[in-house]
């Protein structure tokens, strides 16, 4: 899925003029918001695979190979000095540690991950549907601005056309003077008017540029007015559905659900560490690290091994009141979610009922 996304938004130069599918897919690919929101996801993921993870038994090996020179010097009695080397000493060993049972710690864990990639994916949606609303009204502003400025030049060509008319009536004596000033005067005022639409133009075409992340100076062609203002039948369906779907789960709504449980399930979690614990535990290891009987005597040559398994219970009896203050703190931030949540829902309802998510705000908040 990754390679797909990469490959889809890959684009060549911008097409000309400039589709209203095209701005979007560039602003959905390109703004910074809808990167970073993506990131969230992936990064949220990624907690949920470590999550998982902590379910499975760990597995570690080791090695170690030194070079051993050992000189002992008896004051006295030489007789019993010895001066031993080894050249290489060695030992491997190779542990397990599996935690079998701890009050639902690992579970809380993995809820409160799965709960806030929830949150991510929903904030992205959140995103996706901001950054598509801005570009397509963005996309609209820049089309009419341009066509402004095309129906202010088309009236400053008029108002030009009459003011030579009326000027050749004057030098003619059937027109009074009064008739060639008020052209000028109108002929002016579209003037004006020319270079104010030719500045709201490029303003917001330099506002669409940089909706869809390019320099603001970048040209930017777009159709006539009379030429994709509507839009087609295949825009207004994919635009229905996407408003039938947040009225059936607004982003927001669901971000803060889904924050919501994370926040509860963090709370467990925290409590659940602070439980006892239920490991079981192996270790198997060999050297071959030479032994001697008493000072004086060579080093002999040896081989030895070791292995356990069994089980391991971990009490934690005290910890400084540290556990109880993580608890509380996990309780508060839990209440703030959850006041974040009925604020995110009153919001909802606060808005006229023709906007988008209210019937699902309504009944969220029935629930609640």
């Amino acid at each position: 899925a990754g390679d797909e996304t990469l490959r889809v938004c890959v684009f060549d130069t911008l097409p000309d003029p400039l589709p209203l599918q095209a701005a979007v897919e560039r602003s959905l690919c390109n703004n910074p918001k809808t990167r970073q929101a993506w990131a969230n996801v992936r990064i949220a993921a990624a907690d949920v695979g470590a999550a998982r993870g902590s379910f499975l038994p760990t597995i570690s090996g080791n090695w170690q190979g030194v070079r051993d020179d050992t000189r002992t010097d008896v004051i006295g009695h030489p007789e019993f000095s010895a001066n031993y080397r080894n050249s290489v000493l060695r030992t491997e060993s190779l542990s397990l540690n599996w935690v079998l049972f701890d009050f639902g710690g690992r579970a809380a864990a993995l809820a409160n991950a799965n709960a806030l990639l929830a949150a991510a994916r929903a904030n992205q949606q959140a995103a996706l549907q901001e950054a598509f609303v801005n570009v397509a009204k963005d996309y609209y502003a820049a089309q009419a601005a341009q066509g402004d400025y095309v129906a202010s030049e088309e009236i400053e060509q008029t108002a030009h056309d009459s003011f030579k008319a009326a000027t050749e009536r004057v030098k003619r004596g059937v027109a009074p003077i009064s008739d060639e000033l008020q052209a000028q005067t109108s002929w002016a005022q579209a003037t004006i008017n020319v270079t104010k639409a030719r500045g709201d133009w490029q303003t917001s075409v330099g506002t669409l540029a940089t909706a869809m992340d390019l320099d603001a100076n970048v040209p930017v062609i777009l159709p006539n007015v009379e030429e994709g203002v509507a839009p087609d039948g295949d825009f207004r369906e994919s635009v229905d559905e996407l408003i039938q779907e947040t009225r059936r789960a607004h982003p927001s709504v669901l971000a803060a659900q889904a924050q919501l449980e994370a926040a509860e399930q963090k709370t467990r979690e925290t409590f659940a560490e602070g439980l006892p614990s239920l490991n079981l535990v192996g270790k198997y290891s060999w050297n071959n690290q030479p032994t001697t009987l008493q000072i004086g005597v060579p080093q002999f040559p040896t081989n030895g091994r070791e292995w356990y398994i069994g089980f391991q219970v971990t009490i934690p009896f005290f910890e400084g009141l540290i556990r109880t203050y993580q608890i509380h703190e996990a309780q508060a931030k839990t209440e703030l979610q959850r006041d974040m949540l009925e604020a995110r829902l009153k919001n909802c309802l606060s808005r006229p009922a023709s906007e988008r998510g209210r019937s699902f705000c309504h009944r969220e908040l029935k629930n609640e």
